[in-house]
């Protein structure tokens, strides 16, 4: 049994959108947490570093994409197999997009999905859909089929916080 974290842990991720209205999600490597899961670039915030610091980071080392019209979308308590995580979720939309480069020890492949696509996709990172959902980019959503058993996505603001 894996132990749990001791209190919330901060991450931030980043709804990046393309001109078609296509969300960027990343296969996560097998052997990381969460391994095989489809989610938006993120990852820890580093002490001292601010969640536009650390998104705008986590973006360029995962994909190689250096966004800069970040918008701040909401704060979310995720509550996942590994504990509690105090998700900080930021929009971008590219109209032009880059090439996509891929830490291989980190993920596995990506894809741009339209939100219809993405309800239908298998291993959706936790919490996903709700987080479409809360932040209006999914109108309705009557099961988030990303959340098993025991798990949440609770919204708790939209209002930038330390960003």
């Amino acid at each position: 049994m894996k132990k749990k974290a001791h209190g919330p842990r901060t991450i931030v991720s980043c709804l990046i959108f393309n001109d078609a209205g296509k969300l960027l999600l990343l296969q996560r490597h097998r052997l990381a947490g969460g391994g095989g899961y489809w989610a938006p670039p993120g990852g820890k915030v580093e002490e001292g570093e601010s969640l536009r610091a650390a998104v705008t980071r986590e973006v360029q080392e995962e994909t190689g994409l250096h966004v800069t019209n970040l918008d701040f979308a909401a704060a979310h308590e995720v509550i996942i197999p590994s504990g509690v995580v105090h998700m900080q979720s930021f929009v971008a939309h590219l109209s032009v997009v880059q090439e996509i480069v891929l830490d291989p020890n980190e993920h596995e492949a990506y894809v741009w999905l339209s939100l219809p696509e993405l309800l239908q996709t298998e291993r959706i990172i936790w919490g996903l859909p709700t987080i479409l959902h809360d932040t209006g980019f999914i109108e309705k959503l009557e099961r988030d089929h990303s959340l098993e058993e025991g798990m949440t996505a609770n919204f708790m603001t939209s209002l930038p916080v330390n960003v």
